[in-house]
């Protein structure tokens, strides 16, 4: 009888004697009852095997060094699947999610003594690792052209930028579902080279990319301008690490200097008392005095790197002002919208108290350079605030609501969404407890007065159009960052990322790794669920390979 057509790596050939694994495992269980009351060779026609085939499989699972019971479980139709699954589970989490490589899921499979279940060699499991990732690029391309045919259409921002491995690496994020659009290796960074590569990955997407966020890199500014006709936004980290690099050298080493003299100051300290045991009760005046001194000294150097900190510290908050006030609604307190104008003056103030600073610490010339270059940045931040109102105005015109209502939820269900947006990214408990109850007087206000007369339907299409517009001011490309973060470790533990693995762990980014509410980027992004890319994966990928025996011919194996 003719076998299956199967895979033909790891050692199964396609012949008249070949035999898939879990079809093999099948017709042994099935087999074996019937050998349980008939002979051998019955239970061999009983399932259409040669007689000599059926006894290879039997003394090949007699051969396994496990406990029976186990034996017959791994080789069972479901022990197969049991072994399926979990190899593909290995590569996907270990090697895709995680930086590890085929060593060490190797050395996995052999510490948990599945040598004679699943080929362990390096080449068996790298030759499985490139049919994962082959796999997983095939399924970004297949999804992500199913779900763009099942998407509304949307405007968005994106964050960009570049990281080196050393190949040149285009990164591009929506930065509100963190879903990967391009990640793609190039010749260079041009802006035309952006403008061809994000169009070509964005293709068919039923998008329009309104706004950029990214550092002041003349070919991403130019990009968006020219390639995307789209609001350049810049990233405030940038701005506020100019600042604090012209004060750092300063301030930093004011505090390791004191930090210096305390340590010296104790040594000294601990030097007199030591002598002074050693020297006897004859001149403990002498030493007792010195010791004095000594404790004074070190006392006074505890006080001076406490200066010295709080100091620093004035200079920090200065920096953090900047993002502080830096917010199209006013985060510190009332929550109320703020105008271009009202940011500008803030920004202002805030650079101004920058240059006092700069005065007190005596900052040189070539540093302050770096606080006028983060300076000259001010207008096109006051720019993004003007851009951020003006789409909120269109976006809520479009919804043909009265002027007055729609004057009110700019007034409240804008800034109520976009404080709640911002408790989520604050750093510190009590912060995020004031931004969400600040939100939630707003949010009530919002419903219990422009929204309380509104129909159901066109409630929720407001409260929509609301998350929305709150969502357009992105001030900072963190999430490319962090993405780019997330590739070097993978780079350093393979000191090579071809472009099948860049786009498998594009896939694995976009369409497996799940938020807290179990939602993958691509689901955020797209508006729907996609397929479930393991489940995909098992009725692709080839069954688990068997290690080689020793003095038969690959051929045999099944």
């Amino acid at each position: 009888m003719e076998g299956c057509q199967v895979s033909k790596k790891y050692g199964t050939r396609t012949s008249r004697n070949s035999w898939n694994r879990d079809e093999a495992a099948e017709r042994l269980q099935r087999a074996e009852r019937i050998q349980n009351v008939e002979s051998q060779r019955r239970a061999a026609a009983g399932v259409d095997v040669p007689r000599s085939t059926l006894r290879g499989w039997q003394n090949r699972k007699a051969e396994l060094e496990l406990p029976e019971n186990a034996a017959t479980f791994f080789e069972s139709p479901e022990g197969v699947a049991f072994l399926h699954r979990m190899l593909a589970a290995l590569h996907v989490v270990f090697s895709g999610v995680g930086p590890c490589g085929p060593r060490l899921i190797s050395k996995f499979l052999q510490l948990i003594d599945l040598s004679d279940l699943i080929g362990t060699s390096y080449g068996a499991q790298f030759d499985y690792g490139t049919e994962v990732r082959e796999a997983l690029a095939e399924f970004g391309k297949e999804e992500s052209a199913r779900l763009a045919e099942q998407m509304s259409p949307r405007e968005i921002t994106v964050c960009e930028d570049e990281t080196f491995h050393p190949q040149i690496c285009l990164v591009a994020i929506e930065p509100l579902s963190d879903f990967i659009l391009l990640e793609q290796y190039a010749s260079n960074r041009e802006a035309e080279t952006w403008s061809e590569q994000l169009d070509a990955a964005t293709a068919g997407f039923p998008i329009k990319i309104v706004q950029s966020t990214s550092d002041e890199g003349r070919s991403l500014v130019k990009h968006c301008r020219t390639g995307l006709g789209a609001h350049h936004s810049p990233d405030v980290f940038h701005v506020q690490q100019d600042v604090s690099r012209a004060f750092s050298g300063k301030t930093n080493g004011t505090v390791s200097r004191q930090k210096t003299k305390l340590r010296e100051a104790k040594r000294e300290t601990a030097r007199l008392r030591s002598e002074r045991q050693a020297i006897g009760p004859t001149h403990e005046v002498f030493f007792d005095n010195q010791i004095e001194l000594a404790e004074g000294e070190e006392q006074q150097a505890a006080r001076d790197i406490e200066k010295a900190k709080r100091e620093r510290q004035v200079v920090r908050d200065a920096v953090r002002g900047i993002s502080d006030v830096y917010h199209p609604v006013d985060l510190m307190e009332t929550g109320e919208p703020r105008t271009s104008e009202e940011v500008q003056a803030a920004l202002a103030e805030k650079f101004d108290q920058a240059e006092r600073l700069a005065d007190t610490w005596e900052v040189s010339q070539s540093r302050r350079k770096l606080i006028t270059k983060a300076r000259k940045v001010v207008p096109r931040m006051v720019a993004t605030i003007a851009f951020f109102w003006s789409m909120v105005r269109f976006k809520m015109d479009a919804l043909q609501l009265s002027s007055e209502t729609t004057r009110q939820l700019t007034e409240t269900l804008v800034p109520a969404v976009y404080m709640e947006q911002a408790s989520r990214r604050a750093s510190k408990a009590e912060e995020r407890k004031r931004l969400r109850e600040t939100a939630a007087i707003l949010l009530t206000k919002a419903r219990d007065g422009p929204l309380r007369n509104l129909s159901d339907e066109k409630r929720e299409e407001v409260e929509r159009v609301g998350r929305d517009c709150a969502g357009l001011f992105q001030r900072s490309s963190s999430c490319v960052e962090g993405r780019n973060g997330r590739l070097a470790l993978h780079h350093h533990g393979l000191h090579r990322l071809s472009t099948k693995k860049l786009a498998a762990l594009t896939t694995l980014h976009n369409y497996f790794i799940e938020r807290a509410d179990h939602t993958t980027a691509a689901e955020r992004f797209f508006g729907s669920p996609p397929r479930d890319l393991f489940q995909w994966l098992l009725e692709r990928l080839p069954l688990p390979p068997r290690p080689r025996r020793r003095g038969t011919s690959p051929g045999l194996e099944a």
